[in-house]
């Protein structure tokens, strides 16, 4: 890893912060369902792949939720379970 990559975590970070807003439905305003599924495997996209620059890996162009969180370093407890996201 050369240099801090914690900047360009908090970018992703903050992308998957704005996903999981957009995923969260309001009282009284009717959202689709599929709408709701979209942004959250978003947000949860994003969150790894802000894990995995934190971890000086560049992310894949991917969005297999899967294939992203089986590249985390060893120890993180998300590898763990659920076994498919």
């Amino acid at each position: 890893m050369s240099g801090d990559r914690s900047p360009d975590a908090l970018v992703w970070l903050g992308f998957a912060i704005g996903d999981l807003e957009a995923a969260r439905s309001q009282p009284g305003r009717r959202v689709r369902s599929r709408i709701v599924a979209f942004h959250a495997q978003q947000a949860a996209e994003k969150a790894i792949k802000a894990a995995l620059v934190l971890g000086g890996v560049d992310p894949p162009r991917t969005h297999d939720l899967n294939d992203l969180r089986n590249r985390l370093p060893d120890g993180w407890r998300v590898k763990l379970s659920p076994p498919d996201l």
